[in-house]
């Protein structure tokens, strides 16, 4: 669940940009904090979501398919409510540094204080 000063990450498919979407951004920023980050299109191998998806694929493979099967309909459902709901925040924020979204601001940002730091000192 988000908390104020989380990033929404969200990839350009239509049901999250089309119609009233589009005040999205400005609501979630207003309201909660929450700033709203759209994905490049066509760029799955930064959407930190695709490792959930992985995680959670191999999370469930450990569960007995014949006993999901003989608990009822839902029983998958159940089972990944209790998989996701384990994830921890630190989990989640290893998925965005493996998916890279955030390795190119990092190198910015500490190449930035490089340059400032030299600058400082070469005027001293």
């Amino acid at each position: 669940y988000l908390r104020a000063g989380d990033v929404l990450i969200l990839d350009n498919a239509i049901i999250h940009s089309g119609k009233d979407n589009k005040y999205l951004e400005e609501f979630l920023w207003r309201e909660f904090e929450v700033m709203v980050l759209f994905l490049p299109t066509r760029a799955p191998e930064w959407n930190p979501q695709e490792l959930v998806w992985r995680y959670l694929c191999q999370k469930m493979s450990t569960y007995s398919l014949r006993i999901l099967r003989s608990l009822n309909a839902h029983s998958p459902a159940y089972a990944a409510h209790d998989i996701l709901g384990q994830v921890t925040h630190e989990q989640v924020r290893s998925f965005f540094y493996l998916s890279q979204v955030f390795e190119q601001t990092l190198t910015d940002d500490s190449s930035s204080e490089s340059d400032d730091s030299s600058k400082s000192s070469d005027s001293s």
